[in-house]
């Protein structure tokens, strides 16, 4: 039975927005006229707010997923190594990506991979090199999280590279892992610079579709791709023929 207009508190939650949605359905169906949707009252409005997840699981609506706000300093290689000794031997062996598409820097903590690895993405910026980066960490062992980071921190190296990826990982709750991999393998393929990705601290990215999206990038992208990666512990994708 509806509430009177005066019961507040006897308003269901979703009352106008799946059960008016239904009747006007079904008289549309049978070429009657929709019935008018009543008016809320304000106080209510303001204590249950529709959610669109509710017409999303109700009438099949589709609803956007939720984006996190992106933290700046995660995408920015850090500043502070620059007053610390230089390693120039270490830093020629991160050089060697150049000739393949992944390199790996695995210490325990303390032992300076990060540092090494900021001298080593300053001094290539310095030169004018294509560099993202992206410090992880263990919030980020969620692959939609994770796939918003690793495509800002590639067009902070390369602004025209995979602009409507953000909007794609945005577009629906359950993520097209598989279209986001093709549309950025593709955008990696259209553009013509080397490109480097630096992800410090993968160590916290363990989850399996991470680990997954990482495989198929690797065997997929071009050669003009190369990412470099801190860790404390080994990676859990195939390093064959890398």
């Amino acid at each position: 039975m509806r509430p009177k207009a005066d019961d507040h508190s006897a308003w269901p939650f979703n009352w106008d927005a799946s059960r008016i949605f239904h009747r006007v359905t079904l008289c549309r169906a049978k070429g009657g006229k929709p019935p008018p949707i009543p008016r809320l009252p304000v106080c209510y409005l303001l204590r249950h707010p529709l959610r669109s997840g509710t017409l999303h699981h109700s009438h099949g609506l589709q609803s956007e997923r939720v984006r996190p706000l992106l933290i700046n300093t995660k995408l920015r290689v850090p500043a502070s190594a620059n007053a610390a000794l230089p390693r120039p031997e270490l830093m020629q062996q991160i050089d060697r990506v150049a000739d393949r598409k992944l390199a790996i820097v695995s210490a325990p903590t303390g032992f300076g991979k990060s540092t090494l690895l900021t001298q080593w993405a300053l001094a290539r910026q310095a030169e004018g090199a294509a560099v993202g980066w992206f410090s992880a960490d263990a919030q980020d062992n969620e692959i939609g999280r994770f796939l918003l980071y690793l495509v800002a921190a590639i067009q902070r190296a390369d602004p025209t590279c995979g602009a409507d990826l953000p909007g794609l990982i945005g577009s629906s709750p359950t993520l097209p892992i598989d279209t986001i991999l093709s549309t950025l393998v593709n955008a990696l393929n259209q553009t013509d610079a080397t490109l480097f990705l630096v992800i410090d601290d993968f160590h916290h990215l363990t989850a399996p579709e991470i680990t997954r999206f990482m495989e198929g990038l690797l065997a997929y992208a071009p050669e003009r791709f190369h990412l470099i990666l801190g860790t404390r512990n080994q990676v859990g994708f195939q390093l064959a023929g890398l």
